[in-house]
């Protein structure tokens, strides 16, 4: 794993951290049912923020009429400005979604995400910590989730008022939904392999990963952007949770910790 202390190694170990999306594929080979298992709690999240995603879009051309309406009353501007807003609102609200779609999924389908977890972690021969009781677990993972929303939420409304820029306003607040919404992911993502090496709250969490940042930024944005792809949530979920069980056995690794 590259140490990412000089901008080209920076740029080097966020690709590698993409790459663990593509070794987590792997697990749909080696261990198929465990994976397919994963899919089930994914698709009941999938409902729960599909509602909220179609809101945002039926939405979206209200907020546009409105924002274009207080700078101009018609003609070419109006309908920039009506069209910048309402993908501006589409974009914000894909940060939050996404977010939510990965908490409702993780905690909903505990036991199918620890087990895929668990699978991968026998294949590196990782030392796993005393396994805790399931509500400890849910109830640090609900506490976690609403933390790191309180921090998407500003995240989102900053995406939005970026894509508010006309031209380059759109990519600009793309980019940033990408990596900030990345790095979340990251972290949620990223719980429960900790936990079973004994990095139980989020504050550890974040410390142990902060060593390669880069990397971890990497993997989640990675897998921020296939989740954009229509259906495509579906099944990467299960494949997210075994390359983020390879990623934190790999920093922790590196860290020199125990495995």
């Amino acid at each position: 794993m590259p140490n990412a202390s000089h901008p080209a190694s920076r740029v080097a170990a966020f690709a590698s951290g993409m790459r663990y999306l593509i070794h987590g594929l792997a697990m749909w080979r080696s261990h198929p049912r465990a994976m397919s298992t994963g899919i089930i709690p994914a698709v009941l999240a999938a409902v729960i923020v599909a509602a909220m995603v179609v809101g945002a879009i039926a939405v979206a051309p209200g907020v546009g009429r409105w924002s274009a309406d207080q700078v101009s009353a018609g003609g070419f501007w109006h309908t920039v400005v009506m069209w910048v807003a309402g993908i501006a609102l589409v974009l914000a609200a894909g940060v939050v979604a996404i977010k939510l779609f990965v908490s409702i999924a993780l905690i909903v389908g505990q036991p199918f995400y620890e087990r895929i977890s668990a699978e991968v972690d026998s294949l590196t021969q990782a030392q796993a910590a005393p396994e805790e009781a399931w509500w400890v677990t849910t109830g640090r993972g609900i506490a976690d989730a609403l933390r790191l929303l309180l921090v998407t939420i500003p995240l989102a409304l900053a995406g939005f008022a970026l894509g508010l820029i006309p031209v380059a306003g759109a990519p600009a607040a793309f980019t940033l939904a990408a990596l900030g919404g990345g790095w979340m992911l990251a972290l949620e993502l990223t719980a429960y392999p900790s936990a079973r090496r004994g990095i139980v709250t989020l504050r550890d969490r974040r410390a142990a990963l902060r060593g390669d940042r880069a990397t971890v930024w990497g993997f989640g944005t990675a897998v921020y952007l296939v989740m954009l792809i229509p259906g495509a949530a579906l099944v990467v979920l299960p494949v997210a949770m075994a390359g983020a069980t390879r990623l934190v056995s790999d920093v922790v690794r590196t860290a020199g910790r125990p495995q």
